[in-house]
């Protein structure tokens, strides 16, 4: 039987719509915080319902008081985010979580960065180079390849990308690194200004390696990474929480990105192994290969001797 092109769309469109409800991680009645499209702010609410359209996943959710205003509508589940729980105590160290943003910016400059020693958000040598695979790699997580996205869905959510890249759009920059089937870590290359040095100036460079270090020196810079910091990483709890992983302490969430910023089989595999442990996880990531970012751990965030 032949289908027409029309039922052909329908298939598909219904089969992507399925498939974002699937993904749908909160339910009814969790609590959330949820950005309000009026100033772009992340509010407490609670989740009402789920859906989807065009594809994209949704959350119906219920803003507890939105600037001084009751409010339920729909809010694309990117914008939907587990809200951290209060009063969660440290087992020891006196370094509970708190709120759960400025727990993962922290870790992350601290801790992944080095305090900019070994990453940054500016177009230094560390921050605007090419890594040793010779990928280009930017700011303060070394978004290169496929982690490339995180940085530009940030930049298109701040409504910043033409600005830095004047007549280019989001897919322009996705297309320009090879994604999404074959994402190349060239951008840099391709315009001969960045080197393992760094930003070569005074070098002629393409419109990405011109564009990508004007936004880094920009006042954009640091919050635009941050959001894609928090996408990568707190918008994850809820998920391993929910596999087992503890998220009582400061340390315990710099474990789980420090694994995670490498690969997130590394949480699932040393987590399964060690029973979820977060010390003895730490113990076999740092056992494999030895990183910077395990003395950054133990220096900021030091083991409970009640643990050990």
């Amino acid at each position: 039987m032949k289908i027409t092109r029309r039922q052909l769309n329908k298939i598909v469109r219904e089969s992507l719509i399925i498939e974002a409800a699937e993904q749908s991680t909160l339910k009814k009645g969790d609590k959330v915080l949820a950005v309000w499209k009026e100033d772009g702010k992340k509010y407490p609410g609670s989740i009402v319902s789920s859906g989807s359209s065009g594809g994209v996943a949704k959350y119906v959710v219920r803003w507890d008081d939105p600037a001084g205003g009751d409010l339920t509508e729909w809010v694309n589940a990117s914008d939907v985010k587990m809200k951290p729980e209060e009063g969660e105590e440290n087992r020891g160290t006196g370094q509970g979580i708190g709120d759960l943003d400025s727990a993962v910016i922290d870790i992350a400059w601290k801790v992944l960065a080095g305090s900019g020693r070994d990453k940054d958000y500016r177009p230094t040598k560390v921050g605007l180079f090419l890594d040793s695979y010779y990928d280009t790699a930017v700011g303060v997580l070394h978004f290169t390849k496929a982690g490339m996205l995180k940085l530009y869905d940030a930049m298109r959510r701040a409504g910043i990308i033409e600005k830095y890249f004047p007549d280019k759009t989001y897919q322009d920059l996705i297309t320009y690194s090879g994604g999404p089937s074959g994402w190349n870590g060239k951008e840099g290359q391709k315009g001969g200004a960045i080197t393992q040095g760094g930003y070569q100036e005074g070098r002629e460079a393409d419109w990405w390696a011109t564009g990508m270090k004007a936004f880094l020196e920009s006042s954009d810079s640091i919050p635009v990474q941050n959001d894609a910091v928090l996408r990568k990483f707190a918008d994850r709890v809820p998920e391993w929480k929910a596999k087992g992983y503890p998220f009582k302490t400061m340390r315990d969430l710099a474990i789980f990105m420090s694994l995670g910023n490498s690969r997130w089989s590394h949480v699932r595999d040393f987590g399964k192994k060690t029973g979820w442990d977060p010390d003895e996880m730490m113990k076999g990531y740092c056992d494999l290969k030895s990183r910077s970012r395990c003395k950054h751990t133990d220096r900021h965030y030091p083991r409970d001797p009640k643990r050990a």
